[in-house]
């Protein structure tokens, strides 16, 4: 996307991030089940995970959870997604790409689709902050620690905030489009739940391709690594310094 705000940055490889989850994933037209789809179904199962295989393909919604790579794939007669837990994340390469293309292989083989009608990548990052019983949090000293003035004071692509998310009414949220891309922005403090003093600062990115004609998946690996590019820019413009140096440091 040309029209952001954010600056181009080099990338960085950090000592530490904080990264909580990604997630990448495909939409297509709704599908339903069939013998042959059960049957490719069944061999996709048992040669990317070994399994030989899961009633209910398109019928209702599948997980396959791999903790030993944390991870989490999600089959719908309409998706197909896959969680990457931040401690599971190496880098782009490494980690987004292989499984994207487990995700192509599902949509292609599985569902029958050439040319899905969405792809996206979500990354959460949460900033954890401890405070003092009985003492409230100042939430514009804790936004100033943790964001850039530049993202603080950003005020082009401002958006309202939808149904669901006016539950949370302190969340700021932007939204860029150009042509068949769409950015959002999304940040929020809250309590952590089950913590009696500890809070969190959740800084939510997403990026999604939907082009009319759908996604040309031979060029997959070109598009994430354009999202990705994106979401890393913006990460990169909208955290402080402090948050550099942390992550440049390391977390004590």
């Amino acid at each position: 996307m040309n029209n952001l705000p954010f600056e181009d940055t080099d990338y960085r490889q950090f000592k530490n991030t904080f990264l909580a989850t990604v997630l990448v994933g495909m939409n297509f037209p709704t599908v339903q089940s069939n013998d042959t789809r059960k049957k490719e179904w069944k061999e996709y199962c048992q040669a990317l995970f070994s399994l030989s295989g899961i009633d209910g393909i398109f019928e209702k919604p599948i997980v396959i959870n791999r903790d030993d790579q944390k991870l989490r794939f999600l089959f719908g007669s309409n998706l197909a997604q896959v969680l990457i837990s931040g401690d599971g994340y190496r880098n782009f390469a490494d980690t987004v790409i292989p499984h994207a293309f487990k995700l192509k292989q599902f949509v292609t083989g599985v569902a029958g689709c050439e040319h899905p009608s969405l792809i996206g990548i979500r990354k959460i990052d949460i900033f954890q902050i401890e405070g003092i019983s009985g003492v409230e949090f100042d939430q514009t000293q804790v936004r100033n620690h943790f964001f850039s003035d530049k993202y603080i004071g950003q005020e082009e692509g401002r958006a309202a905030l939808d149904e669901s998310e006016q539950k949370m009414p302190d969340m700021v949220k932007h939204i860029w489009k150009e042509g068949d891309y769409t950015l959002t922005l999304r940040s929020v403090f809250m309590k952590a739940q089950g913590k009696d003093n500890l809070y969190q600062l959740v800084f939510d990115s997403e990026e999604h391709y939907a082009p009319a004609d759908g996604v040309d998946l031979s060029k997959l690996d070109e598009l994430l690594k354009d999202i990705n590019k994106d979401l890393y820019n913006a990460y990169m413009w909208c955290v402080s310094d402090n948050v550099k140096n942390i992550m440049e440091k390391g977390k004590e």
